[in-house]
């Protein structure tokens, strides 16, 4: 008797532990916050701030503003414009524009302008010099005012894409819990057959 309520014990915790893990939609997004201009031979740090919220709540926060900058994964589009190491510090190497991605389950981009090394501006080719209008060429550079337009991409997962540390602590104890019940079933079963071995024997 014992047994059996202890199975239906069992039973049930493994039931709200598969609800929990189902009840929501983790949506979650990466961004990179940090200087967008760096002159050539010196260095800016970035930063990789992750969140994760319910997708049907999104006022639930599952983690928030978590800084994630020597977990993620950083690349330059342009290792001959700027480079960036394990823990997001990009060297400006020669003036263009890069494009910096730091992943960490999902990706983010970062535009970087690097300047010269008196702070002028990159030159790209297309861009024309006229004394009465500034046009705005290729890269959104504008060729009299000189003002450069960054942009940072933040990327958001689609619900199945994501996850996070809770999910993989859920899903072992459900792990655990799944072996700890096929145990105590084969055990239930073992001991019913020798006890009707036993009782056969007895007549």
């Amino acid at each position: 008797m014992r047994k059996t309520k202890f199975v239906a014990m069992i039973v049930i915790f493994l039931l709200i532990v598969m609800y929990t893990i189902n009840s929501y939609a983790v949506v979650a997004d990466l961004k990179i916050e940090g200087n967008q201009r760096v002159k050539v031979g010196e260095t800016i740090q970035l930063e990789a701030i992750y969140n994760s919220f319910n997708e049907d709540n999104p006022d639930e926060k599952i983690e928030e503003n978590v800084n994630v900058t020597k977990k993620a994964l950083w690349l330059s589009s342009e290792d001959s414009v700027a480079t960036v190491d394990n823990k997001g510090l990009v060297t400006g190497v020669s003036m263009g524009i890069v494009k910096v991605t730091a992943d960490y389950e999902i990706p983010a981009i970062y535009e970087i302008t690097v300047l010269g090394e008196n702070g002028e501006e990159p030159i790209f080719e297309g861009m024309k010099d006229d004394d009465e209008t500034n046009q705005v060429v290729e890269n959104t550079v504008k060729s009299e005012s000189k003002v450069v337009t960054n942009s940072t991409t933040t990327n958001t997962t689609a619900p199945s894409n994501t996850k996070t540390s809770r999910d993989y602590v859920l899903w072992f104890i459900l792990l655990l819990c799944g072996i700890l019940l096929i145990a105590l079933i084969i055990s239930a079963i073992i001991k019913t057959f020798k006890k009707d071995d036993d009782d056969e024997l007895k007549l």
